[in-house]
Parts: structure tokens; C-alpha cells; sequence
């Protein structure tokens, strides 16, 4: 891609990679999500993955039965003041080798306690609403629709939510198939990469815009109701975990793969491939992230 057409440059950290593509995606986040009916006091909800990850706790408890999110939330279940600075919730961006370790000590030591595992994205809400649930991880814009409803539920964004995005991409050879039809494409994503047309995305769905300089533009009408309910939003940025997709990309089979091996009550023994196994061809993102 021509990035003097798609400007990228103030794009979310992953999305300036290249790699990655451009365009304007959308920011969307897994978060802890709770039935106000099950915490009617403020007081006696859930203010961080300490207390999801706390047996003594009360309430029902259930996860995604993925690997995605859970390593982050069990380390930040382990050790919640990770979040409270720039350095702890950058290091949960690309977990090493060791935190992955000791994120699978936390939630095999925890799985007793955990409910339900769920796997479509209204699982979460609709056990909150049924009462089989009192607290789960949940994808942002699944309570927010719900919230809509008038559904009494609450994300705790203080808690510490991990950051996800997605990109436009143009197919790999059209390039040379068509010129004409790939000049045309970027053009798009180059206007769509645009502030004043990224942040139109939340006026339909509960994700934030991709290129920063777009949020300050959420305070404009039509914003009011979404803009503090954003994975980028400035009331909420600050408990954000920003996934380093490249690095998820890189470890996503072997992370899954321990997963399974704990749903099923296997191993979670590491099969990651050793880092001094890293040659020259591999992405410089990762070499850096390493260094």
C-alpha cells in the first residue's frame, strides 16, 4: 500500500505497521462485564481482575473458551497494579514466554471456579440477564447493544480491558490485475483513513476510530450517547491493554493449543518456538520487541 495516500500516521500503534494494512477498522475490546441486579451497591461490584480472579469473591464467573484476552486478564488477575502505569499495562501488550507461563498457573489454579466457559459473543450478556451468570468477559459492543435495551448491565473499563483493532486490506495481486481498480481502492481507504470519516463507525457500533486525531472529534453531536462507552475514548484509554497483534499473530497457535490442552484438563506445558531460534527474515517488529 502507498501510505502518502493512506495516512496512517496517526494511526493505533499496530495499524502503523505496514504489515498490517490501512484504512480505517475499527478499535473494539474485550472487557469485564457485570449484572447491576447481581451488584445493585456500586460498592460491592467488581473494581478489577483481582476480584474476578478472587474465589472469595461472591458471584458467577465466566470466560471465552479462547485463548484471546484470558492470558492478559489472568496476569492482570494475578497482579492488578500492572494497570496502574504505562510501563505495567505495556507489558501485557506482548506477553513474554514467562507471563504466558504463569498466566496458565493462574487459570488452571482458578478453572474450579470459573462457571462457563462461552463461545458465541451473546453468550455473556444473556447469562448476565438469566442469573447464571454474575460477571464474565464479554466483547464491548455485545453490552452496549444490550445496555440500548435498557439491560442492566455495566462494563468495568477500570478494570483493565484488552484492545483489539481491525484493518482494510486490498487483496494481495490486484495490483498487477487491474492497476486502475487498485489505485481506486487505496483512494478509499485513504478516505476512509480521514478523521471526519473514520469516526462516523461509532455512530453505528460502540467501536472507536482507528486514527486518533479522530477522537477528539467524538465530542460533536451525535456522539453523546456512545462516545464514554469507546475502547478509545479518553475516559476510558487509560485501563487499555493495546494488543501487539503482530505478536499475537506470532504465538496465536501455540497460545491456543495450551488453551485447549487446559479446557480439556490436558497439559499446558509451553511449546512456544525458543527466541534465540529467531533468523534475519523474521518480522522487524518482533526482532525489536525482543531487543
Amino acid at each position: 500500500l502507498d501510505f502518502s495516500i493512506i495516512d496512517h500516521r496517526n494511526f493505533l500503534e499496530p495499524l502503523k505497521n505496514n504489515i498490517w494494512g490501512g484504512g480505517a477498522g475499527t478499535a473494539w475490546s474485550t472487557v469485564m462485564a457485570y449484572s447491576t441486579e447481581a451488584y445493585p451497591n456500586p460498592e460491592d461490584a467488581p473494581k478489577s481482575w483481582g476480584d474476578f480472579f478472587d474465589a472469595d469473591f461472591p458471584g458467577r464467573r465466566g470466560i471465552k473458551d479462547w485463548y484471546h484476552a484470558n492470558l492478559v486478564f489472568a496476569l492482570l488477575g494475578d497482579n492488578p497494579d500492572l494497570l496502574k502505569t504505562a510501563e505495567g499495562r505495556a507489558s501485557l501488550s506482548a506477553p513474554t514466554d514467562a507471563q504466558i507461563d504463569r498466566a496458565f498457573e493462574v487459570l488452571t489454579a482458578f478453572k474450579p471456579d470459573i462457571d462457563v466457559f462461552w463461545s458465541g459473543g451473546s453468550d455473556c450478556p444473556q447469562m448476565l440477564l438469566s442469573g447464571e451468570l454474575d460477571m464474565c468477559s464479554a466483547w464491548n459492543g455485545r453490552i452496549y447493544d444490550a445496555q440500548q435495551e435498557g439491560s442492566p448491565l455495566a462494563i468495568c473499563w477500570e478494570c483493565g480491558y484488552l484492545l483489539s483493532s481491525d484493518a482494510n486490506v486490498i487483496p494481495k495481486g490486484l495490483k498487477d490485475q487491474d492497476p486502475n481498480q487498485f489505485e481506486l481502492a487505496q483512494l478509499v481507504l485513504g478516505w476512509m483513513s480521514l478523521p471526519e470519516i473514520s469516526v462516523e463507525v461509532s455512530k453505528y457500533i460502540s467501536y472507536g476510530p482507528v486514527n486518533l486525531d479522530a477522537v477528539p472529534l467524538l465530542n460533536g453531536p451525535g456522539f453523546e450517547s456512545v462516545k464514554g462507552q469507546l475502547p478509545t475514548s479518553p475516559e476510558n484509554i487509560d485501563f487499555a491493554i493495546l494488543e501487539h497483534e503482530g505478536w499475537t499473530g506470532e504465538n496465536q497457535d501455540a497460545w491456543s493449543e495450551r488453551f485447549q490442552a487446559f479446557l480439556q484438563g490436558g497439559s499446558t506445558e509451553p511449546t512456544l518456538r525458543d527466541r534465540s531460534e529467531w533468523t534475519a527474515d523474521e518480522p522487524a517488529t518482533l526482532r525489536e520487541l525482543e531487543a
